[in-house]
């Protein structure tokens, strides 16, 4: 299960790092896991197939928002200033935070149909707010819009796990949430691209789209049938975790490194992902193509979850330590070249720093015993949770000085310096 947090694609950054029940690690691409198992579980029939389907459509149609990717762009185009951008985000990650834990109290006493339900009727006012052009309406949308994701964390993969039991087919479980995730960035990089053609109409025209999509994911929804809970969404024992997690640091000094070290690189490269379509945008490129630049960009993290499984074992972690030293550098280079050939060197740093994301995770995950899995990821989630959120403001303040591009050149810069200063503390990544 994961915590639903922040970015452009519409459940964001947030949606890789898992929740204290999960157990999929941070940045994992189950898209390149669940390709054999396409066919197997869209086939026409009554049953589990049936009930797979009409979730698969929820979920294809809940990511298909066409305003999703490009509201900076469209906050940008009447007006608001790169700092009030990043307040509305602010305001949207600290809603789902503190409602993670009570919502899914709800989401755990209640149908959990019933609740996703809801959560898309949230969602759908949300957008409708946006229709005002104030401000006060965007940020009352952003609060909509984090009570939907709070709601939403963990409900999906609880329905799915409740019917896959009352069918008695539990071990289908991970290939039906791979195929999930599969569907989700399949609909968001659609999205992306129709949603950067369809600027051309104006953007109110990509909200009300968006509104008609998550009112239609509802229909399939509505056709499943209620079962009585039985896998919990886990929010009960959070902060029991929690501070079992802070024990478990403060024993452990190697671990607490290597928490750090996660938890202040790889934030700034989350918290950059706001920003690409006003980076673009500065780089002039046309909103149609930004579309297309911001799908291309999802299209080479599943590239880099495949190639990163080819980095193993001790030599893997120089390798990662020296490809993020490179990403860093490449996104100063794409600042200082400040024009369209700006692109494929920022897509090269991305790719760079994706490998060494999922490589630093995946040895995080096997350096931490079984039985403190969950207490340690669940840490490692709320730092990175915090760190982000500071990020994103301080870049919006960088942005809204100087330019869009200044992002890149002090996510680069920091991103260098920081993994310089952590070089000597390598070996604590041995295992």
């Amino acid at each position: 299960m994961f915590l639903a947090l922040p970015s452009s694609s519409g459940l964001g950054h947030w949606a890789f790092i898992p929740k204290i029940t999960g157990s999929i690690p941070v940045g994992s691409t189950p898209i390149l896991q669940i390709q054999p198992y396409l066919v197997k579980y869209m086939l026409p029939c009554t049953g589990i197939s049936l009930f797979l389907q009409q979730i698969y459509i929820y979920r294809f149609l809940d990511a298909f928002k066409l305003i999703g990717v490009l509201f900076a762009l469209y906050f940008s185009t009447i007006g608001l200033t790169t700092i009030q951008i990043a307040f509305l985000i602010g305001i949207w990650s600290v809603t789902q935070i503190i409602c993670e834990v009570p919502f899914g109290v709800i989401s755990d006493k209640y149908p959990r149909k019933s609740v996703l339900i809801a959560a898309q009727i949230l969602q759908a006012i949300a957008f409708i707010l946006w229709l005002s052009h104030t401000y006060i309406g965007f940020a009352l949308g952003f609060v909509l819009w984090g009570f939907k994701n709070a709601l939403t964390s963990g409900t999906l993969e609880a329905l799915i796990y409740d019917e896959l039991s009352y069918l008695e087919q539990n071990e289908r479980y991970e290939h039906v949430n791979g195929m999930m995730e599969s569907i989700f960035w399949v609909s968001v990089a659609a999205s992306a691209i129709i949603g950067g053609w369809s600027t051309a109409l104006g953007y109110d025209f990509l909200i009300y789209a968006s509104i008609v999509s998550i009112v239609l994911s509802i229909i399939p929804l509505s056709l499943t049938k209620s079962i009585k809970p039985k896998k919990s969404t886990g929010e009960s024992e959070y902060f029991t975790i929690l501070k079992k997690a802070v024990k478990e640091l403060i024993k452990n000094k190697k671990l607490l490194v290597i928490t750090l070290f996660f938890c202040t690189i790889f934030p700034l490269f989350a918290s950059a992902d706001e920003w690409w379509a006003l980076i673009y945008k500065q780089l002039k490129i046309s909103d149609g193509i930004i579309g297309i630049l911001i799908s291309l960009g999802y299209g080479i993290f599943i590239v880099a979850g495949y190639m990163s499984r080819y980095m193993n074992g001790t030599q893997g972690i120089v390798y990662g330590f020296w490809l993020l030293v490179i990403s860093g550098l490449l996104l100063c280079g794409s600042f200082f070249t400040s024009s369209m050939f700006s692109i494929p060197i920022m897509f090269l740093g991305m790719f760079f720093l994706k490998i060494a994301h999922l490589k630093f995770d995946a040895q995080f995950q096997h350096f931490i015993d079984t039985s403190e899995r969950a207490t340690i990821t669940s840490l490692k989630s709320l730092i990175f949770e915090v760190v982000y959120f500071i990020l994103v403001i301080f870049t919006g303040w960088v942005a809204s000085v100087w330019s869009p591009l200044h992002i890149l050149f002090l996510q680069g810069t920091l991103i260098v310096i920081l993994t310089l200063l952590y070089l000597p503390y390598r070996k604590v990544w041995y295992k």
